[in-house]
């Protein structure tokens, strides 16, 4: 309720992932397909060139009768957080609310 939604930059996002094996012959093995990249974010979903939105399975709340299925807001972090970690990206911090985030005018 402090921030506003953040604005995904979807397309950069993709760029950068693909920018990122080019050139890597493991990748290539792998990544043959080329909405196989899609498949990390859209994890549960079958490759496709429009997937469902995370909305579609992630509601506003948790889920009460499937614990493993977060609620959109903790899927979105969990998503984006996790990738910045693991891939060592430092800016944005994962930590840093307002980089993401505008702040919500009180009022």
């Amino acid at each position: 309720d402090q921030y506003e939604p953040a604005k995904l930059p979807h397309r950069q996002i993709v760029y950068k992932l693909l920018d990122n094996i080019k050139g890597d012959r493991l990748a290539a093995t792998f990544h043959t397909d080329s909405l196989t990249i899609c498949q990390g974010c859209h994890h549960q979903s079958p490759p496709s060139e429009n997937p469902p939105r995370c909305g579609s399975c992630h509601d506003r709340q948790a889920a009460t009768k499937d614990g493993d299925r977060p609620s959109l807001v903790a899927a979105y972090h969990q998503q984006c957080m996790t990738c910045h970690d693991r891939m060592g990206i430092v800016k944005p911090a994962t930590q840093d609310c307002v980089a993401c985030h505008q702040k919500r005018q009180n009022g």
